[in-house]
């Protein structure tokens, strides 16, 4: 992820109620239509007239603090150069002139660090939807990855997640020789390199994946474990022979990665495969 930074000022006359309810009304929508690739608009209002930590009341020197997020590099790049096209870039100065002091404004890509904090400090209520938004991750995982959709499949996972997939073909990830064998090194790294193994992996097969029997435990407010029960189906291209069938486990930990949750490492377990075909 990759995110800018814009900090804004109203303009001189401008109370801080029309700002807001122009910025919101109209502003905004108008970012959200011209500007492509955004995964997140954020704005953040201050007011001097209610400072925090009992410093003394000031006029702050921008009203708003604005978030752009984009996937990438390439994404911000992109957005960019559709920003200086003569006909965008007219539109948005046109409008930021009902509504900044644009001889104020700043921005910045940035790069951001969160604390952990302990999970102890989550109601009972939030506690439960992050595990069933864990729970709605791992169920995408396998519609994803049955229905061969692999650009769905690349949001499951952390940009540096780990995949250790040894056991896929034998119980121990040790398979002593054959079709059994050729899982052993299954380790991969990265998101991106995680999905094109999988992609490669299953080729044009028919896949049946069922997850059941979830086991989450929250460790902070963005971190988490699980064990998930699975079982696993794999036919030819055309349905007849079955040349996989299989049950076990997924050992998983999960980060949550601008509010949603994402896998950061998967290890599968096995108790049972049949190798066919």
């Amino acid at each position: 992820m990759l995110k800018v930074v814009v900090l804004l000022k109203r303009k001189p006359g401008m109370s801080r109620e029309d700002f807001v309810r122009y910025y919101e009304s109209h502003h905004a929508v108008l970012a959200t239509e011209l500007v492509p690739g955004l995964l997140e608009y954020r704005r953040t209002y201050v007011s001097g007239d209610h400072p925090a930590f009992g410093a003394a009341p000031d006029s702050p020197e921008f009203d708003v603090i604005t978030t752009l997020v984009f996937a990438d590099l390439a994404a911000y790049e992109h957005a960019f150069r559709t920003l200086q096209r003569p006909e965008i870039a007219r539109r948005i100065a046109d409008d930021e002139e009902q509504l900044f002091d644009r001889s104020c404004i700043r921005s910045y890509l940035a790069e951001e660090y969160v604390s952990e904090l302990p999970a102890a400090g989550m109601d009972a209520a939030s506690r439960l939807l992050a595990i069933e938004e864990i729970k709605q991750l791992k169920a995408r995982y396998f519609r994803f990855m049955d229905t061969k959709d692999w650009a769905g499949l690349r949001t499951i996972f952390c940009d540096d997640a780990v995949f250790d997939a040894r056991a896929s073909l034998s119980i121990d990830g040790h398979g002593k020789e054959g079709r059994a064998a050729e899982s052993n090194s299954w380790v991969y790294r990265k998101g991106d390199v995680i999905v094109d193994f999988i992609k490669g992996a299953i080729g044009s097969a028919r896949t049946v994946h069922h997850g059941h029997c979830h086991e989450i435990e929250l460790i902070s407010l963005n971190q988490a474990s699980g064990v998930i029960a699975m079982e696993d189906q794999i036919w030819d291209e055309a349905g007849q022979m079955l040349t996989l069938h299989g049950g076990g486990h997924y050992h998983e930990t999960y980060r949550r990665v601008d509010g949603r949750w994402r896998i950061l490492t998967s290890r599968i377990t096995r108790l049972h495969v049949s190798l066919g075909g």
